[in-house]
């Protein structure tokens, strides 16, 4: 299975260096599928993954996906979080891209089905979330879908946050 890595690494005198390799319980996770770092934090996404927020397996999620939190304390890259969605399904690829800035995390999750009130199911139309620091935790704030969302749009398929703006790719979509 591809169950991925991270590298993590440190700009010394102008030189990358490997400080240290991050990975996730499981396999087939497709963990790093996407990756960002902002400052002391970075994101971490998972694409394959079917694993609860326990880290409990359930095979009918499988390629359900998530992200990983992880903050640099004391000299090393720390696990801090698991992002789930609130209404993760088999088959979304949340993690397939992710985007961290400051408080603010984006993950996109381009095989998800449903708008932002759970219902117009629409195959492949994509979604992205959004979650919010709250002291040592991250909360799901929002679930963003394009308004005129259509089948095999790919609605997530890349994401970027800077501050308060959000940019949200969209590649399959034919107008």
């Amino acid at each position: 299975g591809s169950a991925g890595r991270a590298i993590f690494f440190e700009n010394n005198g102008g030189t990358f260096t490997e400080i240290q390799t991050g990975n996730a319980a499981g396999s087939q996770q497709a963990f790093g599928s996407s990756v960002d770092i902002d400052d002391s934090l970075a994101v971490i996404g998972a694409n394959g993954d079917r694993r609860d927020i326990n880290e409990t397996y359930f095979s009918n999620n499988e390629l359900a996906g998530c992200a990983y939190v992880y903050a640099f304390r004391n000299g090393a890259w720390v696990q801090t979080k698991k992002l789930i969605s609130s209404d993760r399904e088999k088959g979304d690829r949340l993690g397939f891209s992710a985007s961290i800035s400051g408080d603010n995390i984006i993950v996109g999750a381009y095989a998800e089905a449903h708008d932002a009130q759970g219902g117009n199911q629409k195959t492949y139309s994509g979604s992205a979330y959004i979650f919010n620091r709250n002291g040592n935790d991250w909360i799901q704030s929002e679930k963003i879908a394009a308004s005129d969302r259509s089948t095999w749009d790919y609605f997530g398929y890349s994401v970027c946050i800077d501050n308060q703006n959000l940019l949200i790719g969209s590649y399959g979509v034919d107008t």
